[in-house]
């Protein structure tokens, strides 16, 4: 039988909160994710944010792709994701900031491709990734400022910027339609 990610990530999350000698109630305090959506999450009913995913982390002092290492498996060298298969896995970063994930299994690859999808005026939260992660943003539509570093880049449809993500960064969308961007984390850092 095979485990569904959900059901993987929910059963790692719930180890590692044993582990820590916490219960729900404990977790839910220190993370401040709500209890009822720790549950869900350990019983393998909803995945969760991936806020959710970073204070709980944060809570139980594991660097974030910990929570993830059950997910992760083994992968065929060549895996196709075709439109017919509908969207990845889609993620709030914010309100009305959403990643869709490209591909399965992220932390088993060298590389983490995503679409960003800013909606009008707003914007991603501010990050950090840890030192030797690179990424890459090329926008597909709209408009979208890379706040990177303290400087502001503004970008269009056909333009990108490469740089080191343990930079202070995030991205805004200034214009009055949606913007879409395709954003390329190596290695995997979520």
């Amino acid at each position: 039988m095979t485990t569904s990610p959900t059901n993987a990530l929910g059963t790692r999350i719930r180890a590692l909160r044993q582990q820590a000698k916490l219960t729900l109630a404990e977790l839910s305090k220190l993370s401040g994710v709500a209890l009822a959506t720790l549950s869900r999450i350990e019983t393998g009913r909803m995945t969760g944010t991936l806020e959710s995913h970073v204070a709980v982390a944060k809570a139980l002092g594991v660097p974030l792709p910990d929570i993830y290492r059950e997910v992760a498996a083994e992968t065929p060298l060549v895996v196709v994701h075709r439109k017919a298969q509908g969207a990845g896995d889609r993620f709030a970063y914010g309100k009305g900031a959403t990643f869709e994930m490209l591909t399965s299994k992220v932390l088993a690859k060298r590389m983490m491709p995503l679409v960003l999808i800013l909606a009008p005026g707003r914007s991603t939260q501010s990050e950090e990734s840890p030192p030797g992660v690179e990424k890459f943003l090329y926008v597909l539509e709209g408009m979208i400022e890379a706040h990177i570093g303290g400087e502001l880049h503004r970008l269009g449809a056909g333009e990108g910027v490469y740089f080191a993500a343990a930079l202070a960064h995030h991205w805004r969308n200034p214009g009055r339609t949606a913007a879409r961007g395709l954003c390329v984390t190596s290695p995997p850092a979520l």
